[in-house]
């Protein structure tokens, strides 16, 4: 790759709605010059209440999320467990061959998710 690239992610998410907030993308078909096809990294920037529910292809895709700003919480609904990021850089990390999950804006929240698939 022969460019440099620079700016602020929230606004590079907000003008490319197609990117789904995939920086660095191996999940969307939209090949970019940021598309890598083992690395995910995920901008989330998403108001109070906000829901996002995700259901396992029981495909082996790790994701370890991070919180910048706010509040989340995420239930795994195969296991019963909670996880509730309240602290700026609380993490989680899971394989979603194993549980579904929802993920909840508690308040309106900032994460950086990185995901890849398991070699």
């Amino acid at each position: 790759m022969n460019k440099i690239d620079f700016g602020n992610l929230n606004d590079k998410v907000k003008n490319i709605p197609e990117i789904k907030g995939w920086v660095i993308d191996n999940f969307i078909q939209e090949k970019t010059h940021y598309y890598n096809g083992s690395l995910g990294i995920k901008w989330v920037n998403e108001k109070k209440w906000f829901i996002k529910e995700w259901f396992s292809s029981r495909e082996d895709i790790r994701t370890y999320a991070i919180l910048i700003s706010w509040k989340a919480k995420i239930t795994f609904p195969d296991t019963w467990e909670t996880v509730e990021l309240s602290n700026q850089w609380d993490y989680v990390y899971f394989s979603s061959a194993y549980s579904d999950h929802t993920t909840i804006m508690l308040e309106d929240t900032v994460m950086l998710a990185v995901r890849w698939k398991e070699c």
